[in-house]
């Protein structure tokens, strides 16, 4: 008789099995991708990942598993969002998990896809304040950048080719092809062109200093020569600074680059020229739209070496006053030279960069007559240029330097501080953490993105609402990962990044050839609404090669002003005064019970096993149920221990219920 009831008890379950695998039944959509911060996550900061699909989830929950084996740590259920505007046909659930503080390595799964992994650290940030100085020793310029790169102390190497024995040594004429040759070596090329350019070095090299002394502990020394590499690099730019200073006996060249006043060929920047001075390959100190000289890019020079002597003052007291000789002869210059107006990377309203450079030489001197001059500009705004600090814009840097020097204009600055990212972060309402309309016509999203953020956490440092720090750390994810593509957009860094920067350190950049380099730390530019390439179902930029991209190689272009506001991000953000309550956790992840508490195969939490939960591990495998009844019901239901939920699971099941299985295998 027992063994009759056996065999009818197994052709029922072998019924429901057929029913199970025959049925026909409506799929749900499955993710395409599950996107994360692939630089990774700190503790106490905001955490959000972004699940993109093709239509709708019919289980919007998430779960946090350990990358080594699988192992569920937590969980919680994600909203979905569709952006106005946009053309991919695709909807975003955000997954938030900011309360989740767990250190080590993870992955995001939804819907049995996962994400890539990532870690939680006490600091992440503090891992990647070497690539960002990395950048600035790569872009060096008149100098073997092999030696730049020690062979220690940097964990992440570029590619071979991206290191270069010593170029430029000839640099630069006076003025034209016929001029004088004179010392004006060093500095850094500005981007994957290698030309040099006034307007942004001359204010790169200060604002480098400002990034060291906003954040005093940030002395960390990667080369080990005693020196904080951020005052390393800001020397580099400031020594160049004074060179060209000496050789013009005036002002600063708005560029120096061909005799053309182009481009040399694509070539690699130790094969432009041949070193030897005087002859007609040696580059020109001049301007290809404005006079040689440029009231900007010396207006920003006196700012920039301003600020490098002043962070130099107790470290290299000589060099202080080299640069602060330098400041005050480069601030005179412009002043005389209102006329001399125009460059390559000028601003057009003059008071602006006027800002930058008498708020530098107050700090400096604390001379009156500067902030005399800073009082009354700051009376007379009404708001601030809508562009983020970069060579375009030096009002908010200069503000946020100034404020505690401001006296009862504080208030003032906060309010135009304020004002200034409030669109920028009040756009912030997609999964993305970014502003869909916020872009610059020619190059792409995330130099705008990642300055305001920069803008938005030197307020925070201000008035320590941790709001502004969420904010910027939703752009940083973005950089890192949080965006359509599942993409690092900073090379190096996380598990895809662009292949295909625009560089001449690749020797095939310019070809067809399927080449790729690697450059840590560098931010590049694209995503760009405004010119869509060819291969995009959207209208942004995609990782594709130059010789592919056309007239569109802005889309894969980085400069040192582009790399500025990440780099000073991520040392905020690794450095963090702590002048700001931690960020209010907002989501609502579930931590996952440990095995003890758990009975496997109990997916209703009725406190026993039976064909109740058989026919829900059924109705979940069907797309009949979107989740189990116990909140730890999807991992009762993994009675092998595999990590997930699925048809072999179910087998167990049925053998455990029919008495051929005593014991679960998660259990053995």
């Amino acid at each position: 008789m027992k063994r009759v009831v056996k065999i009818i008890s197994f052709i029922v379950v072998l019924g429901l099995i057929v029913n199970l695998f025959c049925i026909t039944c409506i799929q749900a959509a499955a993710p395409s991708s599950v996107t994360v911060c692939q630089a990774g996550y700190s503790v106490g900061q905001i955490k959000t990942a972004v699940v993109v699909v093709t239509g709708t989830l019919t289980d919007p929950t998430f779960q946090i598993v350990k990358a080594s084996d699988g192992t569920q740590v937590g969980s919680g259920t994600m909203s979905p969002y569709t952006p106005s505007g946009w053309t991919r046909g695709e909807t975003y659930y955000l997954a938030d998990f900011t309360d989740f503080d767990q250190t080590g390595e993870f992955k995001i799964k939804s819907n049995s896809v996962s994400s890539y992994t990532f870690s939680i650290k006490d600091n992440i940030w503090k891992d990647y304040t070497d690539e960002m100085v990395e950048f600035y020793r790569i872009q060096r310029c008149g100098v073997d950048t092999n030696q730049a790169i020690p062979s220690s102390g940097f964990t992440n190497r570029p590619s071979a080719e991206a290191l270069h024995k010593a170029c430029h040594t000839d640099d630069a004429k006076c003025g034209s092809e016929s001029g004088q040759n004179k010392d004006m070596v060093g500095g850094w090329h500005d981007a994957g062109d290698n030309n040099k350019y006034g307007s942004n070095e001359g204010w790169i090299a200060g604002a480098l200093a400002i990034s060291y002394m906003r954040r005093t502990n940030a002395n960390f020394d990667y080369d080990s020569n005693g020196v904080p590499d951020l005052l390393d690099e800001a020397k580099v730019g400031a020594q160049d600074l004074l060179k060209i200073l000496a050789a013009t006996g005036a002002g600063v060249y708005d560029s120096i680059d061909a005799p053309n006043g182009q481009h040399y060929s694509w070539k690699y920047p130790s094969d432009e020229t041949n070193g030897i001075r005087g002859d007609s390959d040696d580059r020109v100190g001049h301007s290809r739209n404005a006079s040689a000289m440029t009231y900007d890019a010396t207006m920003k020079t006196a700012g920039g070496l301003a600020a490098v002597a002043r962070a130099f003052a107790s470290i290299d007291p000589a060099f202080s006053e080299e640069c602060k000789a330098g400041a005050i002869s480069a601030y005179s210059w412009a002043i005389a030279n209102t006329s001399k107006s125009g460059g390559w990377y000028a601003i057009t309203d003059q008071s602006n960069p006027r800002l930058w450079a008498e708020v530098m030489l107050y700090l400096l001197t604390k001379d009156t007559k500067y902030k005399t001059w800073i009082d009354s500009q700051i009376n007379s705004l009404s708001g601030l240029v809508v562009k983020p600090t970069n060579y375009w814009n030096l009002q908010p840097i200069s503000l946020a330097e100034y404020y505690n020097e401001a006296g009862t204009l504080k208030t003032k600055i906060v309010s135009l501080l304020t004002s200034h990212i409030k669109t920028w972060k009040d756009n912030l309402v997609n999964p993305f953490g970014v502003t869909w309309n916020q872009n610059d016509g020619t190059f792409g999203i995330n130099e705008p993105n990642i300055s305001y953020a920069a803008d938005a956490y030197r307020l925070y440092e201000i008035t320590g609402d941790s709001s502004l720090r969420d904010a910027a750390a939703k752009a940083a994810q973005w950089t890192m990962g949080v965006n359509p593509w599942n993409l690092s957009w900073v090379s190096g860094i996380g598990q895809k990044y662009p292949l295909h920067p625009h560089s001449r350190l690749d020797p095939d950049g310019s070809s067809n050839a399927n080449s790729t380099i690697v450059l840590p730390g560098y931010l590049i530019c694209g995503a760009n609404w405004s010119k869509p390439t060819g291969s995009s179902t959207s209208p942004w930029y995609e990782d594709i090669s130059l010789a592919q991209m056309s007239d569109n190689w802005r889309f894969n272009e980085f400069s040192l002003s582009i790399q500025y506001n990440c780099l000073d991000l991520i040392v905020a953000m690794a450095y963090d005064n702590g002048s700001g309550p931690q960020p209010t956790p907002t989501s609502s992840v579930s931590p996952t019970p440990s095995s003890s508490d758990i009975l496997y195969g109990d997916v209703d939490n009725s406190g026993s096993i039976n064909s109740l939960d058989f026919g829900h591990m059924r109705m979940n495998l069907l797309g009949l149920e979107s989740k189990f009844p116990a909140e730890n019901g999807e991992i009762a239901a993994d009675v092998n221990g595999d990590g997930s939920f699925n048809s072999i699971d179910f087998g167990y099941m049925r053998m455990y219920l029919l008495g051929t299985l005593k014991v679960f295998p998660v259990n053995q």
